[in-house]
């Protein structure tokens, strides 16, 4: 039986911001940094250094709240990795120049996670990225028709208490 492509990384994570931020406040796939000063200097026209934001990072959702940013991605599949992708777009937010009258306001770094366990949480507080797990219903019948080894979290020992940062 041949399974299509199904979309739910991004109705999971319009449901969260939903209910979670004031309308207005969030933006979804949003370009982060600047494109490299060799390619920005063969633009020459307003038309083509737009076209150059193709070239940068796409972060899940920028969320501008009146005294902080929050900058949003959100996972189905347990990829923790995406922690360090995370941190990535924390820096690039303080160079995209769409957002520079929010530069100097504090930066939250949140995961939005559909499955998560002791690891990925412990990776996520150790880099210094807030996790919240956020599992709609509905994604338990995409869950259901996945392999188990794609929804399931590394489950490796967690360092000693005294070796945790």
């Amino acid at each position: 039986m041949k399974r299509g492509y199904r979309i739910v990384h991004e109705p999971m994570l319009l449901e969260y911001l939903n209910k979670t931020y004031p309308p207005g406040s969030w933006r979804t796939n949003v370009r982060l940094g600047r494109p490299s000063p060799e390619l920005e200097a063969l633009a020459r026209t307003p038309a083509e250094r737009r076209m150059l934001a193709i070239t940068t990072f796409i972060a899940d959702a920028v969320v501008v709240l009146p005294d902080s940013v929050d900058i949003v991605e959100c996972l189905v599949r347990p990829e923790w990795w995406k922690v360090s992708q995370l941190k990535i777009y924390g820096h690039l937010f303080g160079t995209t120049e769409e957002y520079r009258e929010h530069w100097r306001k504090p930066r939250r770094l949140l995961i939005v996670a559909a499955v998560t366990n002791d690891f990925c949480e412990w990776w996520a507080r150790t880099e210094g990225v807030a996790w919240v797990t956020y599992r709609p219903i509905w994604l338990d019948e995409y869950a259901a028709a996945t392999a188990a080894r794609a929804m399931t979290p590394p489950t490796v020992a967690l360092p000693g208490e005294e070796e945790r940062p």
